[in-house]
């Protein structure tokens, strides 16, 4: 059974610390703190997301975890992440703008794959 860890953000399912889906219809994501990873397809096809706040806490983006959120237009990945796995942001259409950070150890193939309006950071 899922289990919902934090009751103020009922638009999230939060297993041992893992996003496992965003179920909301917000425009403006702010993940709660205490996350420390956001797990395969948690975004998938969340077409209505343009932005997201991801916490410090966070250490790991899942496989395809916003893929095909079409409208997400910029995204900061924080400090303290230290992987994101393959297809994370695929086809993220307007996706202008990403911030990496120092932190990251591990970033797979094909992380941003068709994301044609991309501009690294």
């Amino acid at each position: 059974m899922k289990e919902v860890e934090n009751m103020e953000n009922l638009d999230f399912i939060i297993e041992n610390g893992i996003l496992k889906k965003y179920t909301g219809k917000e425009t403006e994501v702010i993940i709660p703190e205490g996350v420390v990873a956001i797990d395969s397809i948690a975004f998938a096809k969340c077409h209505h997301v343009e932005s997201v706040i991801i916490p410090n806490t966070v250490t790991k983006i899942g496989l395809h975890a916003f893929l095909a959120c079409v409208s997400l237009k910029s995204i900061i990945i924080p400090e303290g992440v230290k992987k994101i796995d393959c297809y994370a942001f695929d086809k993220c259409l307007n996706l202008t703008d990403v911030s990496i950070p120092n932190s990251l150890e591990t970033i797979d193939d094909s992380v941003f794959r068709d994301c044609p309006k991309l501009n690294y950071n």
